[in-house]
């Protein structure tokens, strides 16, 4: 099998791992999940799985898109699904509930949707932004996890913003947040980052240089999906080539990925100069 075809596998996986709930990647585990800034995330993640409902009801994770919130949200999910199988377990975007509640209407359909709902042992419901301005939405959910909570069981949620900068949320919200933890997650480190990058490499079996590693791990700084996602480009056009992978080709190929990070920094960091150089950079 090509590199091409076992990234794709990788990336858009068929089936998912035996025990993993609904709407899960198989590849989001405890086991590939590198620890670095969001120790503490990890540690309240794992804390969670091993004894749901039990501490941190509910969990409220967040931070930038591509930190690594989904993957511990479903983290959580296939520990418990592997470990616990008896236990239900539903994984669901915001986005999802939102659409199924809307379709159950009223009368029998939405009973219906309500007990599917609440016999769950473990909720994990990932990108809760839609939330913003939907009152009946919140009040709908707000039963499902009072209903939860009042029996033990756990309700973890993810969201790219902390909850006071979710427009539009019910007060009720926070207080419900009080009563378990909050913690985000940040941008990894330079040593993390090239940890993700060579073990995504071993995963789908390719030799990433070091100095690739480095370059990459270096100037793609702020999205670990986005790290990963260099990384594919850069070895899956080598593959296609024949030619080795390397800093020129990964320069000529990530212009844009490259520049978008520049701006990130510079915004994040206005009084630190950028060094670049093809594209500029190495």
């Amino acid at each position: 099998m090509s590199f091409v075809s076992l990234w794709l596998n990788q990336r858009f996986p068929r089936g998912r791992k035996p025990g993993a709930p609904s709407g899960s990647n198989k590849r989001n585990t405890f086991d590939a999940f590198v620890v670095s800034n969001d120790q503490f995330a990890h540690s309240a993640a794992l804390t969670i799985a091993d004894a749901p409902g039990e501490a941190y009801n509910p969990l409220l994770l967040f931070g930038g898109t591509g930190l690594g919130k989904t993957h511990l949200l479903q983290a959580i999910g296939a520990h418990v699904a592997t470990r616990q199988p008896e236990m239900r377990v539903r994984c669901v975007t915001m986005e999802r509930f939102m659409q199924e509640f809307t379709l159950a209407g009223q009368g029998s359909a939405l009973a219906r949707f309500r007990r599917q709902y609440r016999v769950r042992d473990l909720l994990l419901v990932d990108d809760v932004q839609p939330f913003a301005g939907k009152k009946r939405l919140q009040r709908e959910f707000l039963e499902l996890f009072d209903t939860l909570h009042a029996g033990r069981r756990q309700v973890v949620l993810a969201s790219d913003r902390p909850a006071e900068e979710i427009p539009g949320l019910d007060p009720a919200f926070f207080a419900r947040f009080e009563w378990g933890l909050v913690t985000d997650l940040q941008p990894p480190d330079f040593e993390t980052r090239l940890a993700i990058l060579h073990r995504r490499a071993a995963e789908v079996g390719v030799g990433l240089p070091d100095e690739l590693a480095q370059f990459l791990a270096k100037h793609v700084s702020v999205n670990i999906r986005r790290l990963g996602g260099a990384m594919s480009r850069v070895v899956s056009y080598a593959s296609i080539s024949g030619d080795a992978p390397s800093v020129p080709m990964a320069n000529a190929l990530l212009g844009e990925v490259l520049r978008d990070e520049i701006a990130f920094v510079d915004v994040r960091r206005p009084n630190q100069s950028s060094n670049g150089s093809s594209f500029g950079l190495n």
